[in-house]
């Protein structure tokens, strides 16, 4: 998990180094909607959302896990790693990522049949399903 977090960490720290120029003042400017903005002016006023989600998430991720058949920290680990690659990769203002409850008949199916150890198969089957979306340009025909 450690290995998982730090790698995810430096992809999106190197992704914002190189969509910047060399200049050492624009190390800190990110381009957004609004055109480019100094990160921290970005990060400060999503401070409090960040924490409104956090703080409906964790508990919800726990509920699921528990109520999938998967341990506690399984679940954790799953909100905060799917947080952190949604964060550092999506960019959409409208998209809220977290737990879906309505997966938890599904997860349920499979962790009873299979065991628990499926789960991160699922994630990585579905994972490869949207990147052969990507590939394919399907994604083009949803807007």
């Amino acid at each position: 998990l450690g290995v998982g977090l730090a790698a995810v960490v430096a992809t999106g720290l190197g992704l914002m180094m190189a969509s910047t120029s060399a200049v050492p003042g624009k190390m800190l400017m990110v381009k957004t909607r609004n055109g480019v903005e100094s990160l921290p002016s970005v990060i400060v006023p999503n401070v409090v959302p960040a924490i409104t989600v956090t703080l409906v998430a964790v508990p919800l991720s726990l509920a699921l896990g528990i109520a999938t058949g998967t341990s506690p920290m399984a679940a954790i680990a799953t909100a905060v790693v799917g947080g952190l690659v949604s964060g550092a990769f999506g960019d959409s203002a409208f998209n809220i990522v977290g737990p879906a409850g309505a997966l938890v008949g599904i997860l349920m199916r499979f962790t009873s049949k299979y065991g628990p150890d499926v789960v991160p198969w699922l994630s990585l089957i579905s994972a490869a399903m949207i990147v052969l979306m990507l590939v394919l340009r399907l994604h083009e025909y949803c807007m």
